[in-house]
């Protein structure tokens, strides 16, 4: 760390997601722009007891402020606390831990978007009939717990025909959601789509679907246009709900900023970031936008 300048320490849920990686590219960028240091770090797969450690040292280095992707809120805000009550701000970004244990959040979209997105794009690709499966980075995270609950909901009320059968996870791996997606195939005779509920299991989902030749079998989900696009064209995914990733993490490096040198205090109504212009601050949200729906039709626009 060279003296004299801000660091500014941001934990993913995983390195080797591509979701995490056009984040921690939009998060670069803030830092060049505005000059401080940036610590990217955190566990190869989603670890919330790594993502502890991480804090932990990083707290004991006295790093000002530290940007959290929650993956567990039971393990992980009992250590943002202890690194808060150090004098250490606390943002949490994607995924959100205890109100209590941290600052601001950092929302890309409101989990009542995501749910309301997700559930019409099943319903549509379904017609309003028919069973699907879920499948989900871990079944700990914060954002996807609330993710699903919201998207539950939507479809009880929206599509009483459609029946959720399974919801597994996948360890935010594309790998692990091609192996589940085979299990759910073989588990479930009336399978008749997939909702993905991480950017890997979409093309995870894909790839088994093109290997087990279920053209019968609709794909959606919250992914990366990039990791789709193939898929997308040649009608294996239906459609991916995304926010834009590269814009989520450059507001976390302008909102670690803004909040490590006194240009975000509680009570602020908006915050101005960069190239994002005025975003909206909602109590202690600081919101991104709304999510997009990418289908065939409209790919060329999110290359």
């Amino acid at each position: 760390m060279s003296a004299g300048i801000l660091t500014v320490g941001v934990v993913p849920k995983s390195t080797r997601n591509p979701y995490f990686e056009d984040c921690r590219l939009g998060a670069q960028e803030a830092a060049e722009e505005l000059g401080f240091n940036l610590s990217w770090d955190g566990p190869p797969v989603p670890d919330a007891h790594r993502q502890a450690q991480i804090v932990e040292s990083w707290a004991s280095d006295r790093i000002p402020v530290i940007a959290v992707s929650v993956e567990s809120r039971t393990t992980l805000s009992p250590v943002l606390k202890q690194a808060r009550a150090r004098g250490t701000k606390i943002l949490t970004w994607d995924s959100d831990g205890d109100a209590e244990a941290r600052d601001f959040t950092v929302v890309h979209a409101t989990p009542e978007a995501i749910g309301h997105a997700l559930s019409f794009e099943v319903g549509r690709v379904l017609r309003g009939q028919g069973s699907f499966a879920a499948i989900t980075s871990t079944l700990s995270a914060p954002n996807q717990k609330v993710w699903l609950a919201e998207f539950k909901t939507r479809i009880a009320k929206d599509y009483p025909g459609i029946k959720l059968l399974d919801v597994v996870p996948c360890d935010d791996r594309s790998e692990n959601a091609r192996s589940e997606t085979l299990r759910l195939l073989e588990k479930h005779a009336d399978i008749k789509a997939i909702v993905g509920f991480c950017s890997p299991a979409v093309p995870g989902a894909a790839e088994a679907l093109k290997v087990a030749r279920r053209q019968d079998v609709r794909l959606t989900g919250v992914s990366l246009p990039s990791l789709c696009h193939a898929h997308i064209e040649d009608g294996v995914v239906d459609s991916v709900v995304i926010w834009k990733t590269r814009n989520l993490g450059y507001l976390v490096g302008m909102s670690a900023h803004a909040l490590a040198t006194g240009g975000l205090v509680p009570g602020n109504a908006s915050l101005r970031a960069g190239r994002l212009g005025t975003v909206l601050v909602q109590k202690d949200e600081i919101r991104l936008g709304r999510c997009h729906i990418v289908t065939r039709g409209n790919l060329a626009q999110f290359n």
